[in-house]
């Protein structure tokens, strides 16, 4: 007896055998044909799986054939879980979260204009509305801190100066004159032309920095020199509280706005910072002109009137120069920049 060569070999079989193992083979295949392209199908499916769930949001349809805006109908299909940080619905499909038109900034007060009442001041607009005193000084130019009623006061968003552009500022002049960061104003002012600035708007310099105040003169003599003159300065300090003697500069300015610091006149300046209220360089309607022209006890003036010239007119009493009024009288006088041993300004 021979052993079988293989399992489909029919020489050890007789004919009617191998007709019926013929006809069961043919049977066989006939069959497995349809199974085996169905196992195929199948395999072809879950390999090409992957990329049907990342290319073809399955349940999706419905939404996107109504929606209008890109990716709305990715952010309606049906949430079923997230798997390692990424959402999936229930039918299988990426989930992606509708993005905003606009990517959301940071949202900042708008400026206000305010209309100033009886005893209104910058100190306590700053405090009202948290911003520096500073801030409010650089951004309304001529205003002093204390405000008569009926006066439009303009409050920034945030700490910082508030400038209106005109012709000739760019963007860089302007970064530069307030010591602030060029991307810092873009952003915060959400400018699409930097390279051209809208004349006659309100530009913020988020925390720039404005004029700084002139030092607190000093208490040893020094001589002052101011274009051609000079001035030798010798201070006689003076304890007193707010009481001034008639007939004095002190006396007249504080008719006109309470002094309560005392001393003599150039020790103004430095007690009124130390009091707290505002002091610059550049003249104001309202503000108090502190001058070392009496060389021993100073002077001071209150500014009536500023020029476009950046000169001012000040009204005062015991002044001695051209055209003075003398002890006990008040006069006027035009002063021009550059010709005063000038401390400062109280605003």
């Amino acid at each position: 007896m021979q052993a079988i060569s293989g399992v489909g070999s029919l020489s050890c079989i007789g004919r009617d055998q191998a007709a019926s193992w013929e006809g069961k083979g043919g049977l066989a295949l006939k069959y497995a044909a349809p199974r085996f392209a169905t196992h195929s199908a199948v395999l072809l499916m879950a390999a090409a799986m992957p990329w049907v769930m990342l290319h073809v949001p399955v349940g999706a349809s419905p939404a996107m054939a109504g929606g209008s805006i890109p990716g709305t109908a990715l952010a309606q299909a049906p949430f079923g879980r997230a798997v390692d940080g990424i959402g999936w619905s229930m039918s299988g499909s990426l989930v992606v979260p509708a993005l905003p038109a606009t990517p959301p900034g940071e949202k900042h007060r708008d400026i206000i204009h305010y209309q100033a009442v009886d005893g209104d001041t910058l100190r306590t607009l700053a405090t009202r509305y948290g911003l520096s005193v500073n801030t409010l000084l650089w951004s309304n130019p001529k205003l002093v801190d204390r405000l008569t009623a009926g006066q439009e006061v303009v409050i920034p968003p945030v700490d910082g100066v508030l400038v209106k552009v005109t012709a000739t500022d760019t963007l860089t002049s302007l970064a530069q004159k307030y010591r602030a960061e060029s991307d810092a104003i873009i952003e915060f002012n959400l400018l699409r032309h930097p390279e051209t600035l809208p004349v006659g708007d309100y530009l913020m310099v988020p925390y720039g920095v404005g004029p700084e105040p002139p030092s607190v003169p000093q208490q040893n003599a020094h001589t002052i020199t101011v274009g051609k003159r000079s001035w030798y300065v010798t201070p006689v300090w003076s304890s007193g509280g707010g009481l001034y003697p008639f007939g004095q500069c002190t006396w007249y300015v504080n008719t006109r706005r309470a002094a309560p610091w005392g001393g003599n006149a150039w020790q103004w300046f430095g007690r009124a910072k130390a009091y707290g209220r505002p002091v610059g360089s550049t003249p104001r309607v309202g503000s108090i002109m502190v001058t070392w022209e009496s060389p021993y006890w100073g002077h001071v003036a209150y500014v009536e009137q500023v020029y476009g010239d950046g000169s001012w007119l000040v009204s005062e009493m015991n002044y001695y120069g051209d055209p003075g009024g003398g002890w006990g009288r008040v006069s006027y006088r035009h002063v021009v920049p550059g010709t005063i041993p000038l401390i400062g300004f109280i605003y």
